[in-house]
């Protein structure tokens, strides 16, 4: 057994560079699949706590001036199991600077979504004082005691700060128009009681939460609250399509989808070049293997010795990434995503999967060496210390075939002959290289994907300068002041929301009405221009694909606030990023005898903001270049994750190719030194080596060609949301640049290989086994 120890430990210096090869890549792979799969497991397990022990409600009705009579006969449910009634409203904050948005909800119990209190007293509905979202407190530098002056409808409440608090219901809360970055300073929430803010007798009970049990499908259940709240019914929202909860949800799917996918690439390639070198690593050593049994050594020992080489290096590289990972990718994915959520406490977490694909590299890596040896050890030493020569002939397949390849070069005729004797060992060279550019174009890909759709979205669908948004409760005389400031030029928008229903299904969908004006363009999937026209709706393509729904079905919608479902059909469907939902024109709105009611005045003229956000009614002015700015800091926080995976990917390929044209040279080392004795120069030579390279670059290549779009296209669909999805696309000097990395990295590392070859020595080399 000694004897086999130091054999071990000489192999390991003898080709180290083969052993270091596999180590790294046990441990990028492990380092990448426990950085990322923890990362997605944290942010689920972190939401399953706070949910469980706040006991987050299930379903939130909202409704106006819900009655207790109708209240009474929901709780009659069977399916239901709590009830939480409370009034909110969005209250403007005095503050000097400029008005600020919170939304208040005034409750007398905490049963359901109880809050978690940061500082100050906790939570008390006989106390009077307000409760406020610990993210604006300390964005707005407010304490404990401090004085806070809310306003709704020229109505003015001075309230003091009894606490900071979280709140379960407000995890993706971006203010009442749903922006797409989180503005601490200027949209917050407060937690009050009606002693402090009389909302029940301003707006009434408008909002239910409940705790459901899992008998019974919750479309059943909204269709018979519906019908109880009867004309009172605005919207039915569960922890899916509450966008204050859902948008988490949703984030740590998508998450979840990425890593397990990214990962699977990447740990396939990993395992399928570790078996493949620990394979050829110990078939390489055949004529030893009999040598060994010649001595005496017993089967036994000899297997446990070359099973050891993939047990040993194996699991040092899957410690030393399961050890790595905690410590710098999982908190840096999780960095990416703090800013745009609002939780109690982040967890980190590290799931038995990441045990059990450890393991899985390990006990693999194991029996491919115990295999690869154990067909040596049962076969007789004598037969084994014979030279196996490898009887292939090339295959002429006729006269054309055969005078182009005579017409070759030796260089090509080698290493095409080569390719046709080993062709398991091609293509693996072949799929290494064809998964190592995916890999890449996916990274390019999808950046290159979410910058076109910003510019799509902020540039071309919409061209305007400025959007004007006002507040919910705006006369027309004010609307008229403000258009009267801007111009005619302005083109006027209604947003809303409402329920879809087809068939049995049902779904909160976002409704854009739009007026006559030149700065909204929408477009079909063949890029022609979509005309909203007097009758009829445009749905986009996400959730027309999502309901199967094609141009000229027939639907039903209910716009919030209405008490019934107006029927129209469907005229196009348009390729748009955001908004999803339903578009149409102010004319075929107007027809289904609906009101309009503009929120939003779009502008291309350069006016003065500070003048026009001075006016009643308005409540915020935007410009697109901000808007524009917003989409690309949302868009940074999902890209710095793929951009990662861009450079695993690189390192991944550089350790691969190097330890797949080490292993290479190391088959062909007597083949190499035999052309040095024929007289071939060194020029030559490395001829071969490049040309060895080059067509395992150009095999792969072409594979990778075929799979870019069908790649792409799913990892589109994964990234894709309800509120937003991804058309992927990749221009061509980004798959250039994919392209020209792998070709750099399997050139250097034919370069390598030449250098190697240079230093062959002849003597030891041709030296006779036998």
């Amino acid at each position: 057994m000694n004897i086999l120890v130091k054999k071990m430990l000489r192999d390991f210096r003898k080709m180290k560079g083969e052993f270091i090869s596999i180590l790294l890549l046990a441990f990028l792979g492990m380092l990448v699949f426990t950085g990322f799969i923890s990362a997605w497991k944290s942010m689920d397990e972190t939401f399953e706590a706070w949910s469980e022990s706040s006991h987050l409600a299930d379903a939130w009705i909202s409704g106006n001036q819900i009655p207790d009579t109708a209240i009474e006969n929901i709780k009659k449910e069977d399916t239901i199991q709590e009830l939480q009634k409370q009034s909110t409203s969005t209250m403007v904050v005095d503050k000097k600077d400029g008005n600020q948005l919170v939304q208040a909800v005034v409750t007398d119990e905490q049963t359901i979504s109880t809050l978690k209190n940061v500082s100050g007293e906790a939570f008390d509905a006989t106390k009077k004082g307000v409760w406020v979202d610990d993210y604006f407190a300390t964005e707005n530098a407010y304490q404990i005691g401090d004085q806070l002056t809310l306003w709704l409808d020229g109505q003015q409440f001075d309230t003091v700060i009894l606490g900071t608090i979280l709140s379960p219901d407000f995890i993706a809360y971006k203010g009442p128009n749903h922006d797409l970055t989180m503005n601490h300073q200027k949209y917050g929430y407060v937690y009050t009681n009606n002693q402090t803010i009389p909302l029940k007798q301003l707006v009434g009970t408008n909002q239910l939460l409940v705790k459901l049990s899992d008998t019974e499908p919750s479309a059943e259940l909204k269709q018979r609250i519906e019908e109880a709240l009867g004309e009172h019914f605005m919207a039915y929202q569960t922890r899916i399509n509450n966008p204050n909860v859902a948008t988490y949800i949703q984030k740590v799917l998508v998450l979840k989808k990425l890593a397990i996918l990214f990962s699977a690439v990447i740990m396939l390639l990993v395992l399928l070049t570790i078996l493949t070198t620990i394979q050829r690593l110990v078939r390489q050593q055949r004529t030893i293997i009999a040598t060994l049994k010649a001595l005496g050594i017993r089967n036994r020992s000899i297997l446990f010795h070359y099973s050891s080489y993939g047990l040993f290096i194996s699991l040092i590289g899957v410690i030393l990434g399961m050890i790595v990972a905690p410590y710098s990718f999982t908190p840096f994915v999780l960095a990416t995503q703090r800013n745009q959520f609002m939780l109690a406490n982040w967890q980190e977490e590290f799931p038995p999967i990441i045990f059990i694909v450890g393991m899985l590299i390990v006990v693999l890596s194991t029996l491919t060496a115990y295999l690869a040896s154990r067909k040596s050890v049962q076969s007789l030493p004598a037969e084994m210390l014979r030279i196996k020569i490898k009887d292939h002939q090339f295959s002429e397949k006729g006269k054309w075939t055969d005078a182009l390849f005579k017409q070759t070069s030796f260089a090509w005729k080698w290493v095409t002959r080569d390719a046709l004797r080993n062709k398991k060992k091609q293509l693996i060279a072949m799929l290494t290289v064809a998964g190592s550019i995916l890999l890449l174009i996916i990274s390019f890909g999808i950046q290159y994907s979410i910058q076109q759709m910003n510019q799509q979205l902020y540039g071309k669908q919409f061209d305007y300068r400025f959007s004007i948004q006002f507040a919910q409760q705006v006369s027309n005389e004010q609307r008229a002041s403000v258009q009267q400031a801007v111009g005619d030029e302005g083109q006027w928008q209604e947003t809303r929301q409402g329920q879809l229903r087809l068939a049995n299904r049902s779904e909160n969908v976002t409704l854009v009405i739009m007026d006559q004006g030149l700065y909204t363009h929408f477009y079909n999937q063949e890029k022609q221009p979509i005309q909203l026209k007097k009758e009829g709706i445009v749905l986009s393509h996400f959730l027309a694909q999502k309901w199967q729904v094609e141009i000229g079905d027939t639907l039903q919608f209910k716009p919030t606030g209405t008490a019934q479902y107006l029927t129209t059909f469907v005229t196009d469907i348009a390729y748009v990023s955001a908004p999803q939902g339903i578009l149409m024109s102010r004319e075929a709105w107007q027809q289904l005898d609906q009101p309009f009611m503009p929120n939003t005045l779009l502008t291309g003229r350069d006016i003065s903001q500070q003048e026009i956000a001075t006016k009643p009614g308005v409540h915020k002015i935007t410009s697109l270049k901000k808007q524009k700015e917003d989409a690309a800091k949302v868009a940074e926080n999902m890209q710095s994750i793929i951009i990662t995976y861009g450079f695993f990917a690189v390192i991944l390929s550089v350790v691969v190719l190097y330890n797949l044209g080490v292993l290479n040279f190391t088959e062909r080392y007597r083949e190499y030194a035999t052309l040095k004795v024929l007289g071939f120069r060194k020029k030559e030579i490395r001829g071969i080596i490049l040309r060895d390279q080059w067509l395992a670059f150009l095999l792969g290549g072409a594979l990778s060609l075929v799979l870019i779009k069908p790649v792409l296209t799913l990892f589109g669909t994964i990234i894709s949301t309800d509120e937003s999805e991804i058309f992927t696309a990749i221009s061509l000097e980004r798959i250039f640049i994919s392209f020209s990395l792998i070709l750099i990295c399997s050139l250097l590392v034919g370069v390598y290989i030449n250098r190697k070859v240079q230093k062959i020595e002849m003597t030891e080399a041709l030296k006779n086994v036998d």
